[in-house]
């Protein structure tokens, strides 16, 4: 989560304020994801949170075989560190999509482009 907040500290300050603001709307929370994942982790729920519906979609087309339930009970230990990825992922297109507007409008670029 802290890399996201230092890849915010390359815009201009008024545009910090308004990527903080946004990136807390956006940010998926690694305590919901577990809890998901827990408890209604045998039905894929987690993986729709998680932005991944194809695997969303299997776990709960092969729910009643009961082995989504038990991946899921595992997979618990691994969330957190994926939701932060995904968070990670999510600041990242949303500076490239500020530096796309910046540069459409000509203003001070954020030097985003060698991550």
């Amino acid at each position: 989560m802290a890399d996201a907040y230092q890849f915010a500290r390359r815009l201009p300050i008024h545009q910090q304020a308004m990527f903080v603001q946004e990136f807390e709307r956006k940010r998926k929370s690694p305590a919901l994801a577990a809890v998901l994942c827990l408890l209604l982790g045998g039905f894929g729920v987690h993986h729709f949170y998680l932005r991944r519906p194809i695997l969303g979609v299997v776990y709960a087309v092969f729910f009643w075989t009961m082995v989504p339930a038990i991946l899921a009970f595992f997979e618990t230990l691994f969330v957190p560190s994926a939701t932060e990825s995904l968070n990670e992922e999510i600041a990242r297109g949303m500076l490239m999509d500020i530096d796309n507007l910046n540069r459409f409008h000509g203003e001070h670029r954020t030097e985003i482009g060698g991550w």
